[in-house]
């Protein structure tokens, strides 16, 4: 910035200029009109000294003359969530404010498309490097602007084809099965699975099938980048047999339960081969007519193979929905924790998922309840355990036990003071150590005997004055945020003192006159000896 000299002088006179700019870096300290640079946030004073041979000179201060702002510092950072679909972009704002906050952003994003949001998600719709820039611009119109180059990708696209997929039993059957791969980068690598137990890494390849049923064909293509694309075709190929079927005694069961099959296939079965999370082999039974638990929750592929005279296979699959049982995050309370009896409070679940309509069974402290909002009364400073048994619309049942949940317990009243005799006047400090397990404290009333309450005091501690002798009982109520008081007390023994005083003025040892405060109690007659040969009646100055 450029400073003006306004200064006056007599009319033919030579000034001479001297310029003080803290933290500001001048073109000339001895010009009339400088030029400073300021390269530190803050408010600077200026002085300036003008000076004329034989007439003398003039000093001009102006203080705080000079605020420097922080302009903001426009940044931001970027992430791919799916490095294989690298059109979308999550942005993230981590610009910073400089001395005014950030009224304003636009984000460009190089496609002719823009947003003023602080954390936008960007969808590009084609693969490119785009110069992203963030303009941000503060309070103060300050403003700072950053580029970010973003390179997009498109994911993987692969399709499937063959010379044929329904064949008869017993026949030579060879098709070729290709895949049909674009997008991406390339070159691409492959990784099949045909469903009769072989599999390739070739893009293309003749399959053999010697038995009858239909066959899953399941394959993964995986681009330069490490991207990949599964594709699954359930019963791609299909090869006629004898007819295989069974029943199911449920097509839904709960989560960890049983369920029993029928098979009701043509007679004159070798073999039967059940796989009750097809296509793992994790649960199996070469039982006719099985029974199997299903533990994982989900749809699950029922599969039955048949293996007839001559080698010749048959299969028929059905599908069994495994329903979680109902399932909650936890239970509230109206009040969980409390310090007076009887203590009162509805207990909800919270979280709840599954099928409802839904019943309750409540327990707690031998009380049950078949609300879904429990109410519950307890009668004793202990913590108590809360059971919830859930049932859903599938009678699929949870269990859950939430040990100590509802805990109760008085607040603790402590404090203690010292001295807690002496003479009057007497300073006592007074220190609360009170404290509450549960319920949070409030506040505290002192009531200190004297005639003196004070609510302003809480933990820690705090000093009081007593100014005549005497017993005093001194009692803290102290109470939680729920309203619950707890009191105790302790006594304060005060004896005579006659002369007492305080200097007020004493943080100045050099202030004359001195000025004392005369505290002194029970007296007729009060005399005061000033330490210099004089002594005096009445009058506290000297």
């Amino acid at each position: 910035m450029i400073f003006t000299n306004l200064s006056t002088y007599p009319a033919g006179s030579s000034p001479t200029y001297l310029w003080s700019f803290p933290s500001g870096f001048a073109s000339s300290l001895t010009e009339a009109n400088p030029t400073v640079y300021y390269y530190t946030p803050g408010t600077y004073s200026v002085t300036l000294t003008t000076s004329v041979a034989g007439t003398g000179s003039d000093v001009e201060t102006k203080t705080a003359y000079i605020t420097v702002v922080t302009p903001p510092d426009a940044n931001f950072t970027y992430t791919i969530p799916d490095l294989c679909n690298q059109m979308v972009v999550n942005f993230t704002n981590t610009s910073v404010a400089g001395s005014a906050p950030i009224t304003s952003k636009l984000w460009d994003f190089d496609d002719a498309t823009f947003s003023a949001l602080s954390n936008p998600i960007k969808t590009f719709t084609s693969e490119n490097t785009f110069n992203v820039i963030l303009f941000v611009t503060d309070a103060n119109g300050c403003s700072d602007n950053v580029t970010v180059p973003v390179t997009t990708l498109a994911p993987v696209e692969s399709a499937i084809s063959s010379t044929g997929s329904i064949f008869s039993c017993g026949l030579a059957i060879a098709p070729t099965i290709l895949a049909i791969t674009s997008e991406g980068t390339a070159p691409y690598t492959y990784s099949w699975d045909y469903g009769n137990g072989t599999s390739s890494i070739l893009p293309s390849s003749v399959v053999n099938y010697s038995d009858c049923g239909t066959y899953d064909i399941t394959y993964t293509v995986t681009d330069a980048n490490g991207c990949s694309l599964t594709n699954s075709y359930d019963d791609y190929i299909e090869i006629s047999c004898p007819e295989v079927d069974f029943s199911m005694s449920d097509d839904t069961v709960c989560l960890a339960s049983t369920a029993s099959f029928i098979n009701l296939s043509d007679p004159g079965a070798v073999s039967y081969y059940w796989q009750f999370n097809y296509p793992t082999a994790l649960a199996t039974s070469t039982e006719e007519n099985p029974v199997a638990e299903f533990v994982a929750a989900g749809m699950r592929i029922i599969r039955l193979t048949v293996t007839y005279p001559g080698g010749c296979t048959a299969y028929h699959q059905d599908t069994i929905q495994v329903v979680p049982r109902p399932a909650i995050t936890g239970i509230a309370a109206s009040d969980s924790t409390g310090c007076e009896i009887p203590f009162v409070t509805t207990l909800t679940p919270l979280g709840l998922t599954g099928t409802g309509p839904y019943t309750f069974l409540w327990e707690s402290g031998g009380m049950t309840s078949t609300d879904s909002a429990a109410t519950f009364t307890y009668n004793d400073y202990i913590n108590y355990t809360v059971s919830l048994t859930i049932t859903d619309a599938n009678g699929c049942s949870v269990f859950y036990t939430f040990i100590g949940f509802i805990k109760i317990k008085k607040p603790t009243n402590a404090f203690s003071a010292t001295p807690i005799e002496g003479c009057a006047p007497l300073k006592v400090t007074f220190t609360n150590t009170s404290s509450s397990t549960y319920v949070p404290l409030s506040y505290y009333v002192w009531n200190y005997g004297d005639g003196t309450i004070d609510t302003t005091y809480s933990l820690g501690s705090h000093n009081h004055w007593f100014m005549v002798a005497g017993t005093y009982n001194v009692t803290m109520t102290l109470y939680t945020v729920d309203g619950c008081p707890k009191t105790s007390n302790l006594y304060i023994t005060l004896g005579n003192e006659v002369a007492y005083f305080e200097i007020i003025n004493d943080d100045d040892p050099t202030c004359n006159p001195v000025e004392i405060d005369n505290l002194s109690f029970g007296a007729d007659e009060t005399t005061i000896d000033w330490g210099d040969g004089t002594t005096s009646f009445l009058y506290p100055v000297h």
